[in-house]
């Protein structure tokens, strides 16, 4: 066979060592102890305890024409649209990133959260973020849910916008590739899918939300408005103002996440050690909460699992957070 020099496939995979004899990785990781970020590229991760965001195995080539190094499968290194975990290397910008299914580092119980989309480290900067599809489902009251739907359903919000390709990609990942292109066909057609797939069917689905990994925070926190695909199997796709704070610690993690809708009117929740609190503007929406009975605020548990319930969250707790954030440069013209 003849090789083409310009096209060099070397295997990565998990029986890949470096000349140590260290296990070479390649992804995105969270340092468990120094609660930070780092990236691999072709090298050993800090400890074996880390989580991995993301891992990629396949091919690693190099591209002259952009000096990078590439790694993925070999469908996905011909086309990118293909699925998959895809890992860049730019030497010339020194910075690492990645594309395909991203792990949240932190346990949250029965809470779920998982990112599909894109990842970057610049390693001069030190700075990590992400662009990404975000399902994030939990145990909740429905009534409660309702009101909240039919609030953000009323609200003059501006309407989310595709990459039609990049989406396509992104939700083959969760809903697989016959799925995601129906969903784009009847984006195409009707300005909106007819049904929310089963695997969408989740608390909120956030299909436009980018975050950046906070130092001071030791967290991911969202910047900028953040797209609503659908909450539970309503379609939204609208823009919301608002932030999202997910926190990995080494007992669990916390997730916060702050909805204004307008200058009046927002939903609040944060989940810590199995319960999920929440408060609203909405006084209907906060007596639903109050009002729900006990055994009705319980989620069941599998053995082993952590337990879950839902209360209603003291207004402190919302402004605590409101002004954590504000002192960190994000102001949101919140009402009172």
């Amino acid at each position: 066979d003849v090789v083409d020099p310009n096209d060099i496939r070397i295997d990565v995979n998990s029986a890949s060592y470096d000349i140590n004899g260290n296990r070479a990785y390649a992804g995105i990781y969270y340092d468990i102890e120094r609660r930070e970020i780092y990236s691999a590229f072709l090298k050993n991760k800090y400890s074996l305890a880390d989580e991995e965001m993301m891992n990629v195995s396949g091919k690693v080539l190099f591209d002259n024409n952009t000096s990078s190094y590439k790694i993925a499968a070999p469908l996905k290194l011909d086309d990118f649209n293909t699925r998959g975990n895809y890992l860049n290397y730019n030497t010339a910008q020194c910075r690492i990133s990645g594309s395909g299914k991203i792990n949240i580092p932190g346990d949250y119980g029965q809470v779920v959260i998982n990112g599909v989309g894109d990842v970057i480290h610049n390693k001069i900067s030190d700075s990590v973020s992400i662009d990404v599809i975000m399902p994030l489902d939990f145990y909740f009251s429905k009534a409660a849910t309702k009101l909240m739907i039919d609030s953000v359903k009323r609200a003059n919000l501006k309407g989310v916008s595709f990459n039609m390709k990049e989406y396509e990609s992104r939700m083959a990942l969760i809903v697989g590739t016959k799925k995601a292109s129906s969903l784009v066909k009847e984006i195409n057609l009707y300005g909106m899918p007819k049904k929310i797939p089963d695997e969408l069917d989740n608390m909120f689905v956030f299909n436009d939300i980018s975050l950046s990994w906070n130092k001071n925070l030791n967290s991911f926190v969202s910047s900028g408005p953040i797209g609503i695909g659908n909450i539970k199997t309503d379609v939204i796709n609208k823009y919301v103002d608002g932030i999202v704070e997910v926190q990995p610690l080494s007992s669990g993690g916390k997730i916060t996440l702050y909805l204004q809708l307008d200058e009046k009117t927002w939903y609040f929740f944060s989940y810590s050690n199995g319960v999920m609190q929440s408060i609203s503007s909405d006084i209907n929406y906060n007596s639903i909460l109050v009002e729900t009975k006990d055994r009705k605020r319980v989620a069941s548990a599998q053995k082993g699992e952590e337990p879950y319930e839902y209360v209603v969250a003291t207004r402190k707790k919302y402004q605590d957070f409101l002004r954590k954030m504000a002192r960190l440069g994000m102001l949101i013209n919140h009402g009172k």
